[in-house]
């Protein structure tokens, strides 16, 4: 559904944090921090992605999942579902095509959007992560 997309520093100070408070107040704190974070990255997202529009249906299908845990590590994916399937189609925006088996490369007005967008949030959304868990733990 998603582009993996990692914020680094988050699980260790967590992790300290779950020590100390026990492993449901950070489970708490973080499905907060991640709502809010993924929130924010889906916004930015349709933001960035709304200059090619035509139609529409890439930006209004972006969607935010539940949190969820895998592997251990809490997550929230951000992508994209609805009756248009654009999901079908963002990663020929995002990566470009070759049209009937030609070598030609074709870059669409999204080419490297999506990518764009995740490395201009990373540190938003961190900063949003950790305003969150300070204000929910009280620090």
């Amino acid at each position: 559904m998603a582009n993996d997309y990692k914020i680094y520093g988050v699980e260790g100070v967590l992790r300290n944090l779950e020590n100390k408070l026990g492993s449901r107040v950070i489970a708490t704190v973080s499905n907060k921090a991640l709502k809010k974070a993924g929130q924010y990255g889906a916004d930015k997202l349709q933001n960035d992605i709304s200059y090619f529009k035509r139609t529409g249906a890439t930006v209004d299908e972006v969607v935010l999942s539940r949190v969820r845990n895998q592997y251990g590590e809490r997550l929230i994916d951000i992508g994209w579902e609805g009756p248009m399937e654009r999901w079908r189609l963002v990663h020929l925006n995002e990566f470009g095509y070759n049209a009937h088996g030609t070598f030609n490369r074709i870059t669409p007005a999204g080419y490297g959007a999506v990518q764009k967008s995740m490395n201009d949030m990373q540190n938003e959304v961190k900063e949003i992560m950790m305003d969150v868990i300070k204000k929910e733990l009280g620090l």
